[in-house]
C-alpha cells in the first residue's frame, strides 16, 4: 500500500455509486479509508435530508454488500462552521488523527468538479490524489428525482442504499417499484417534498429578474439570565417545524435595526418597550455565507440584545410559529439539528464573544 490512510470528504446525501467507486480506489492505495461525513448536525432539509447516523448506516450497508471489510473503513462526522472555516478544518484534522500517527502517509481523495471542491486545498499536509468514477454522478440530481418526481434512480445508487432509501420514503413493502401510483409516502418524505415544492416555486418567482436576487433579512439574538429567546416550530416552509431566531425580511422603508426590533416584537410579543430593547443592543454582525439559505443568496444582519439578568420577560407565539420561548444557552449547540438554517451558529457567534 502507498498510504497508511486515504481520506474522503463529502456530505453523501445520499452515498451513490460514484462514491462507492472512489472508496474502492482508495482501498487500493491505502490500508484504511476514512470517510468524513459533513453537515453532521444540520437540521433536515432538501439539501441535507439525512442525519449523520442515517448516512453512516447507508454507507455501511453499501460497503458490506460490496464485500468491503468494515475493519478497513472509518466513518466520522464533522459539523458545519458557517462563520469559521478554520474550526471545520481543525475538526477534520482531529478526526483523521484518531486513526493515524504523526508521520503517516495520508492521501486526500477527490477531484475538482466545481466550486464545491475548494476545500481540497485546505490540507497541504496530505497528498492530494485525484480520483474519478467511470460514471460521474451528482447527489443533487438524485435528491431532485426523489423529491420532485418521487422516484429513486435505481442505476445511480448501490442496491443496499436503494433499499434503505425506499424504506425511508415509502410506507409499503420492498416489492414496491419506484414511481408506482398509489404509493403512500412517509412523513419525512412528505416534509421534504413540500419543502422542495416551496423552494422551487420561490425561485421561479424571481427567474425573470435581470439579475439573481440578493435578499436582506434581520435576526434578533436576545439573551437574559443565561437563556436565549427563540420561536419554536416554524409553521411554514422552509424549515417548517424547526426552532429559529425571531427575524424576517427588511421592508423597503425601514432601517436594519428597526426591522429587527419590529420582527422581534411581532414574533415573540415580548413585553418590553422598544427603547429598552434599543439600549440593550451590544453588538451586530452580518452573516453572509453564500450557502446559508436554501432560498438563495440571503444576507442576515443579527442584533445581539443583552437584557438585564433577572426574571425572563413574558413572551408568546405569533402567526408564523407555534410559540416563542426562552431556552437555556447550553441547549443551543446540543440541539443544533433542530435549528433553522444557521441560527444556532449565529447564537454561538455572539455568546462566545461575551
Amino acid at each position: 500500500m502507498d498510504y497508511r490512510a486515504a481520506v474522503l470528504i463529502g456530505r453523501f446525501q445520499p452515498f451513490h455509486n460514484s462514491h462507492l467507486e472512489v472508496v474502492q480506489q482508495g482501498l487500493l492505495l491505502a490500508d484504511k479509508v476514512i470517510i468524513v461525513v459533513g453537515s453532521a448536525k444540520a437540521a433536515p432539509n432538501i439539501k441535507n435530508p439525512w442525519s449523520f447516523e442515517q448516512r453512516k448506516q447507508m454507507i455501511r450497508d453499501a460497503l458490506m454488500k460490496a464485500g468491503i471489510s468494515a475493519y478497513r473503513i472509518e466513518i466520522v462526522p464533522v459539523r458545519d462552521y458557517y462563520n469559521n472555516e478554520n474550526l471545520w478544518i481543525r475538526d477534520i484534522q482531529n478526526q483523521v488523527s484518531e486513526y493515524t500517527n504523526p508521520g503517516d502517509s495520508v492521501a486526500l481523495l477527490g477531484h475538482y468538479k466545481d466550486n464545491s471542491s475548494y476545500y481540497l486545498k485546505y490540507f497541504p499536509q496530505w497528498e492530494f490524489v485525484p480520483v474519478k468514477s467511470t460514471r460521474p454522478l451528482n447527489a443533487s440530481d438524485i435528491r431532485k428525482s426523489m423529491f420532485e418526481e418521487g422516484k429513486i434512480p435505481v442505476d445511480d445508487v448501490p442496491s443496499a442504499i436503494y433499499q434503505w432509501l425506499h424504506s425511508w420514503m415509502c410506507e409499503v413493502g420492498p416489492s414496491w417499484t419506484a414511481g408506482t401510483d398509489g404509493v403512500s409516502f412517509t412523513a419525512d418524505m412528505g416534509a421534504r417534498q413540500g419543502e422542495w415544492a416551496f423552494i422551487k416555486k420561490y425561485k421561479e418567482q424571481w427567474a425573470s429578474a435581470p439579475f439573481p436576487p440578493t435578499f436582506v433579512t434581520v435576526d434578533a439574538v436576545v439573551v437574559c439570565s443565561g437563556h436565549i429567546l427563540v420561536v419554536v416550530k416554524r409553521k411554514f416552509d422552509p424549515g417548517k417545524g424547526l426552532m429559529a431566531l425571531p427575524g424576517g425580511f427588511v421592508k423597503q422603508n425601514e432601517r436594519l435595526q428597526d426591522a429587527a426590533l419590529r420582527e422581534l416584537k411581532e414574533e415573540t410579543g415580548i413585553r418590553l418597550d422598544k427603547l429598552i430593547l434599543e439600549n440593550a443592543i451590544v453588538d451586530s454582525h452580518t452573516f453572509d455565507h453564500p450557502d446559508r439559505s436554501l432560498r438563495g443568496r440571503t444576507l442576515s444582519t443579527a442584533f445581539y440584545i443583552k437584557l438585564k439578568d433577572g426574571d425572563l420577560p413574558e413572551v408568546k407565539g405569533s402567526d408564523d410559529a407555534e410559540r416563542a420561548t426562552w431556552i437555556p444557552l447550553m441547549d443551543v449547540m446540543a440541539k443544533e439539528e433542530h435549528f433553522f438554517e444557521d441560527h444556532a451558529h449565529i447564537i454561538s457567534f455572539f455568546v462566545n464573544r461575551g
